[in-house]
């Protein structure tokens, strides 16, 4: 399970005050006892964020990354001034790109969806982090290890002996030295913080699917298309007007502009933030409760490697 999975594109919604009641369903599907009322995303927090890294200590784990990668290079004889591994987080870009998925009013009558996740971000990564390291020639099998570079056999730069996973495998171990990663998300792949991050994210990719199957979330895409339809606007949800071909231009047009505005003033009117996200807590809290002492574990195990990261990044070192 990939961690991207993590941020579906329902995104994350936030409780609020002022909530109204909501029918418990026949069946096994989790009751709702209360349905949140948000006028903007970002407004819930879901059950299963606090076992996700947040944006600054994913921050901080990458930049100690980085100094841990540049010493390493360093005692090869390779002198980096600038990063040399990215600096711009998965967590971080995905929580952006899903805030997106719901545009606000006012933006929504200034660009249409032209700030929305149908398109690319406007503010990339900042240069340093965009550009790519300049090494010398040879030396990226001493970043990413022998093992990384397609099948490449060399072993060695200069003459000596690099690391199977590079100085970049290096910097993740150093920062999780001595932290007992929890059994069951251990695998080949994906081991240690990143391990962490995509147990969590096949949690959540679990809850979603289910929501999706919940008659309660058809219902409410249901009267959005048709809330649309009073207005002439005819979509079967709010991604495809999202992602209507037409708005594919350098500037909104006024038709983009009109179907946007329409678009959030359905969603607001029906509550569809507030009913989406009641459907999604409660899907993700079975996840949560199912899996608690994992969950646990991970979140020490994070927190450990953050603290590892803070020693770094104030000249100690790790552990």
């Amino acid at each position: 399970m990939r961690l991207r999975s993590y941020f579906g594109a329902i995104g994350a919604l936030a409780v609020v005050a002022g909530c109204s009641s909501h029918s418990a369903p026949p069946d096994g599907r989790p009751v709702i006892s209360s349905t949140p009322t948000p006028t903007a995303y970002g407004m819930v927090t879901s059950p299963l964020e606090p076992y996700m890294l947040t944006n600054e200590q994913e921050q901080k784990l990458l930049k100690a990354q980085d100094v841990l990668a540049r010493e390493c290079l360093s005692r090869y004889g390779v002198a980096a001034t600038r990063p040399v591994l990215p600096l711009v987080g998965v967590n971080k870009t995905l929580r952006e790109r899903n805030r997106r998925t719901f545009v606000e009013l006012e933006d929504a009558r200034r660009y249409g969806y032209h700030r929305s996740a149908a398109f690319p971000h406007d503010g990339g990564p900042p240069e340093e982090t965009a550009r790519k390291p300049e090494l010398p020639a040879g030396a990226e099998v001493l970043l990413n290890g022998w093992r990384q570079q397609n099948g490449a056999t060399g072993q060695t730069y200069q003459g000596r002996q690099v690391p199977e996973h590079g100085c970049r495998g290096e910097a993740k171990a150093k920062l999780t030295r001595g932290l007992s990663v929890p059994e069951k998300v251990k695998n080949s792949d994906y081991a240690g913080v990143r391990g962490s991050q995509s147990f969590v994210a096949g949690l959540r990719r679990q809850a979603i699917d289910q929501l999706l199957g919940d008659d309660r979330y058809h219902e409410v895409i249901k009267r959005w298309s048709a809330c649309m339809k009073k207005s002439g606007r005819d979509y079967s949800n709010p991604g495809a007007a999202m992602r209507d071909r037409r708005w594919k231009t350098a500037q909104p047009s006024r038709q983009e502009i009109d179907t946007a505005v329409a678009d959030t003033t359905c969603r607001l009117k029906l509550n569809y933030l507030g009913i989406i996200g009641a459907l999604r807590s409660a899907y993700e809290q079975r996840q949560v409760d199912r899996n608690l002492p994992v969950l646990r574990a991970v979140r020490t195990y994070l927190d450990g490697a953050v603290g590892h990261a803070d020693e770094v990044l104030n000249g100690r070192s790790p552990g």
